[in-house]
């Protein structure tokens, strides 16, 4: 096989996998992972089980993907958060952690309930449970980074590590998008409510920060 031709169908194959992993994507979203069945996978993303059994070997391995590329995608937007902050008040900083969670490639509140599926399946499954665990503790390393970057520049106080606070940020963030699920808030109403509930925990972490709301 000559190296254009292999391009080519490892080309094709990385489409095919997108393909499964948008429609898995939705599907867990809307129905939770043991409500979408392969065949319903398969039927919208229009491909045929073989083409699914060509890129995983379950829908186990297909979920692990789906939350994988979304971890990817938060990495790489926890990167660009932890440059930007620099200069910024702390208050600003709950922007962009809103930014952040609400703007990652997957609509904001399908990622959320898509987090929580994982999250529950996780709790049953120990190689689930590893990476969910591995996947925080990176995103925490760097929220960390960008939060203590932040209260440096303008001589806030933390009242905990840092890291405490990127997990406690991310905790509350996390179950405001779950409560405004559970409300039939819509996404609107769940961003209110997640930046009422940060602003809250900045000031409570960062007592020095006396700048009011405006």
């Amino acid at each position: 096989m000559t190296f254009t031709a292999a391009t080519g169908q490892a080309a094709r194959r990385a489409r095919t996998r997108e393909r499964l992993m948008d429609a898995a994507s939705d599907l867990f979203a809307e129905n939770g992972f043991s409500g979408s069945s392969l065949d319903m996978i398969c039927e919208r993303a229009g491909l045929t089980r073989g083409a699914f059994h060509y890129n995983f070997s379950n829908r186990e391995e297909l979920f692990l993907s789906v939350m994988q590329r979304g971890f990817d995608e938060t990495l790489v937007a926890l990167e660009a958060l932890g440059g930007s902050t620099p200069g910024h008040q702390p208050e600003e900083l709950i922007d962009l952690l809103v930014a952040f969670y609400s703007t990652r490639g997957q609509e904001f509140v399908a990622w959320s309930r898509l987090n929580e599926e994982f999250r529950l399946h996780a709790m049953r499954d120990p190689a689930a449970a590893e990476a969910y665990t591995e996947y925080f503790r990176v995103v925490h390393q760097k929220l960390a980074f960008a939060i203590t970057q932040a209260a440096e520049s303008k001589g806030a106080r933390l009242l905990a590590p840092a890291e405490t606070v990127a997990a406690i940020f991310t905790g509350t963030f996390l179950q405001a998008v779950s409560d405004g699920i559970l409300a039939s808030l819509d996404d609107g109403g769940i961003q209110r409510l997640a930046m009422d509930r940060m602003f809250v925990i900045l000031h409570a972490l960062m007592p020095s920060s006396r700048r009011s709301r405006g």
